[in-house]
């Protein structure tokens, strides 16, 4: 059945649609949120719940209850991550309306149902198979009781987004339209999405909400990922699928042979993401890809590989220790651990087999 549809905005009583919507239905209160469910912030009036979360949304116009205004119920929690707005909400049934602004804003249902009137073309959302992406367009909408996630959107951050995923040159130009509001498939692609923003959620809860924490992790790059993802699923879908290895040859062929040049040199994760010029993540990711190990791991696998080389054809006067520290190893215990895990035997027996003299 076609959900975005010519029709009366209509969820009837609120238990209605429960058994469709993955709320208990003998619950009364709100479900949990998607993240911050512990520290939520409560409401019990309508008028200074719309007040506060006109400040996080700032399209939202109005909201009143739906049923008795002594029922209303409404949890909150917010979190600003790298400007990545996103707020969870939980409530009882209520009724709101949106004004026309430039705001693009993704809602993920976690449970309950709800729908968008824009002009007449009514949106449906349910919990684990329709979101709604509003992009900027007046109207209004009801909801039964639910757990949403609400996301407002960078388009610039969206664009970069898109680029990466379709293996673009960062500032190049991507063929990545938007599109109208509009409710889109939480199952696209084979994809449980659902279930993908739950686990993002709470990541949230795991690192206590410490915004710098989720900063330096790059969470914010992963909504926004997996957002692109949601939106236009057939276009960066099938990029991603087909174009994995392209991309690792263009970020990985630089940065290992940055790492090759300075192994001599003390190195950080930090230097690796400057010189890959992608996040900290992605370079994690496409390592383990190719070489099923994180960056420092390969960084260190390598230095190995180099101070064997040089004890293996050592002259009279090379020892382990200037092999050790030419290659970049300030720690000469840890790096004899680390040589006799990876090669089975101590330095200084590679270095007597060369027929050097070992210091």
């Amino acid at each position: 059945m076609d959900t975005d549809r010519r029709a009366q905005s209509s969820l009837g009583p609120p238990g209605a649609a429960v058994d469709r919507s993955g709320c208990d239905p003998h619950a009364t209160g709100p479900p949990p949120l998607a993240f911050g469910d512990a520290g939520a912030e409560i409401d019990d009036d309508a008028a200074a719940w719309g007040g506060r979360m006109a400040g996080v949304l700032g399209a939202l116009q109005s909201c009143e209850p739906l049923g008795p205004a002594a029922t209303f119920r409404q949890k909150s929690s917010t979190i600003t991550i790298n400007g990545l707005t996103m707020a969870a909400l939980a409530g009882t049934p209520l009724r709101f309306e949106l004004a026309a602004s430039t705001d693009l804003t993704l809602l993920i249902p976690f449970a309950g149902e709800g729908t968008f009137d824009v002009g007449g073309v009514v949106h449906s959302w349910q919990a684990e198979a329709r979101g709604l992406f509003v992009a900027g367009a007046a109207g209004s909408g009801a909801c039964s009781l639910h757990s949403v996630l609400v996301v407002r959107l960078q388009p610039a951050q969206l664009q970069a987004a898109a680029r990466s995923l379709l293996g673009m040159e960062p500032g190049s130009k991507s063929d990545f339209w938007l599109g109208p509001t509009r409710t889109v498939d939480l199952q696209a692609g084979g994809m449980a999405f659902g279930e993908v923003f739950r686990h993002l959620c709470a990541l949230i809860d795991a690192y206590r909400g410490a915004v710098d924490v989720l900063e330096a992790v790059g969470l914010d790059e992963q909504f926004y990922r997996h957002i692109v993802m949601l939106l236009r699923p057939g276009l960066t879908l099938e990029a991603a699928l087909r174009k994995p290895a392209q991309a690792s040859r263009r970020v990985l062929d630089p940065v290992c042979g940055y790492i090759m040049a300075h192994l001599h040199a003390p190195m950080t994760l930090t230097d690796l993401e400057g010189a890959s010029g992608v996040s900290r993540r992605s370079l994690q990711y496409l390592f383990w890809q190719r070489h099923a190990c994180s960056p420092m791991q390969w960084v260190r696998g390598q230095r190995l590989e180099k101070v064997r080389s040089m004890l293996m054809h050592a002259e009279s006067r090379e020892s382990v220790t200037s092999a050790a520290l030419q290659s970049g190893f300030s720690n000469l215990g840890a790096f004899s651990a680390y040589y006799r895990e990876r090669f089975g035997e101590q330095p200084s027996e590679t270095l007597r087999r060369s027929g050097a003299r070992d210091a």
